[in-house]
């Protein structure tokens, strides 16, 4: 029976049916919500917008900001090269149609593509990663299965682009170190620019990723003679290599915007980000809400430090607060409005967290089986860390939870359930059959529970209402509410949101 059920779970037909459940999810969301409801939709969607009207010949470098300071800065902003992407999809999409509602929706089924080829990318990922196929479908279906990385996938938001661009350099890093071609070389160093253009906060793991690779090259080269290096380099550019030549060509493109963008910043302002009264007038600034909201809460901590009230961290409470935070906001929707996880599920949340323990502690043999696997949990877990640590520093400056969003856990996510799998496996592997009748047991237990209390149709459709929907989605919406209710998988309003 296990043997039927691991073979169905490792066919292409399971791959397959997890792409178009993927599909179907995400296409019903960006029909179903409203425009703005999505995380920062609204400023990706009017920057988008700004780029489209200007002329094809233009460029990305704006140096005539006069308007649009709802935006922010968007003269010296780092993080631009997902919106001028999109732009030119936008012009031609204005030659058919001046109705902005269908503009979203187009955007938003482009921003779904971007994340099919995400998907993709994870895919060949996992393979380089020596996981089995049936591990890599069910990685798949969790990460399917995961609110936000499906409600995210159906907006406008750069998220959609920098994700896949990042398992695209992680990719790359990983043929990079385990066969050092000048290809694999070129091609890490694009996809890794390529990233940080889109969005800026990839920037630290992808220096340490890039710190890594100068290490491994430089010893290579010093354990070789330099005239042989210089042998195969140059044999490796006579050879009609067209994907090289290409990949040089678009790296230079590329690393030219990058230089003048971070470059520029840092030698003129001081900063890759440049603070906004730097470039425009406090009262232009004060335009953008993210620049009032921090300008308020910067006025408060400041007040706080002055009469000796600064929040004071406590590690274990600041933790747990962390990743109460971060699980509610990867499983349930958080945008302009949030959808709030129910006790039922922070119970079957808490006793997953305690299985997991458990299963660790069983852990016998040899978990990491590759070089691939280790340098995954490298990357993995110093993201976490890194975001943690900045979260950290937003608070101490701040006294406030900025930024706390689940969704900036996403791109470490799938690598977190490979472990997760592996882990499994692992213990079911060395165990007994006693042992392992238990755990297929309490997995599938667990599993069907996870499912029924974080499923995203599930969650979605327990706590949404009118104010979320596009008028042309309402019946359908209500007709599979009651459907779901009729057959008590869910009951109306069960969960909460708030605007």
């Amino acid at each position: 029976m296990l043997i039927k059920v691991k073979n169905i779970l490792s066919s292409r037909a399971v791959l397959i049916i997890i792409i178009i459940f993927f599909l179907l999810q995400s296409a019903w969301y960006a029909s179903s919500i409203r425009y703005n409801i999505p995380p920062d939709e609204s400023y990706h969607s009017h920057f988008i917008d700004y780029y489209s009207d200007r002329s094809i010949f233009a460029g990305p470098v704006i140096n005539d900001q006069n308007s649009n300071f709802t935006l922010g800065d968007i003269e010296r902003t780092p993080n631009y090269l997902y919106h001028y992407t999109l732009s030119f999809p936008l012009k031609f999409i204005k030659l058919f149609t001046a109705n902005q509602g269908v503009q979203i929706f187009i955007l938003r089924l482009i921003n779904i593509g971007f994340m099919v080829i995400g998907l993709a990318v994870l895919l060949k990922i996992f393979t380089l990663a020596k996981l089995s196929k049936m591990q890599s479908n069910i990685v798949l279906l969790m990460l399917c299965l995961t609110g936000m990385f499906v409600w995210i996938s159906a907006a406008i938001n750069y998220d959609n682009l920098a994700l896949p661009l990042f398992w695209i350099s992680i990719y790359t890093f990983l043929l990079l170190v385990k066969n050092l071609k000048t290809k694999y070389l070129v091609a890490f160093g694009l996809f890794a620019v390529a990233t940080v253009l889109v969005k800026t906060t990839f920037a630290p793991i992808l220096l340490i990723l890039t710190a890594i690779v100068l290490a491994y090259k430089f010893s290579y080269i010093w354990n070789m003679k330099f005239h042989i290096v210089a042998k195969n380099l140059r044999q490796e550019f006579n050879k009609r290599n067209y994907a090289l030549w290409f990949l040089l060509l678009i790296f230079v493109i590329v690393g030219g915007l990058f230089i003048e963008r971070f470059g520029v910043n840092a030698i003129k302002y001081q900063s890759i980000t440049p603070y906004c009264t730097k470039l425009h007038t406090e009262q232009q600034c004060l335009e953008n809400s993210v620049y009032k909201r921090n300008n308020n809460q910067q006025k408060i901590a400041a007040g706080l430090k002055q009469t000796d009230n600064s929040p004071v961290i406590i590690p274990t409470l600041f933790t747990s607060n962390w990743l109460d935070l971060m699980y509610g906001r990867i499983f349930f929707y958080t945008g302009s409005k949030q959808i709030q996880p129910s006790v039922s599920a922070n119970l079957v949340a808490t006793i997953t967290f305690f299985f997991i323990l458990i299963i660790i502690s069983l852990k016998k043999s040899k978990l990491l089986k590759s070089d691939e696997q280790k340098l995954i949990l490298l990357i993995t877990v110093m993201y976490i860390l890194i975001l943690f640590l900045f979260n950290l520093k937003a608070y101490m400056d701040t006294a406030a939870m900025f930024g706390y969003q689940g969704r900036y856990l996403l791109p470490v996510v799938p690598f977190v359930y490979v472990f997760l799998v592996l882990l499994i496996s692992n213990v079911y592997r060395s165990s007994s059959k006693d042992i392992r009748k238990i755990l297929i047991t309490l997995v599938i237990l667990l599993t069907a529970l996870n499912i029924f209390h974080h499923a995203p149709p599930l969650v979605f459709l327990r706590s949404t209402d009118d104010s979320w929907y596009t008028p042309r989605t309402k019946g359908f919406n209500h007709s599979t509410t009651n459907i779901l209710h009729k057959i008590r998988l869910i009951n109306k309003n069960q969960l909460k949101y708030t605007d």
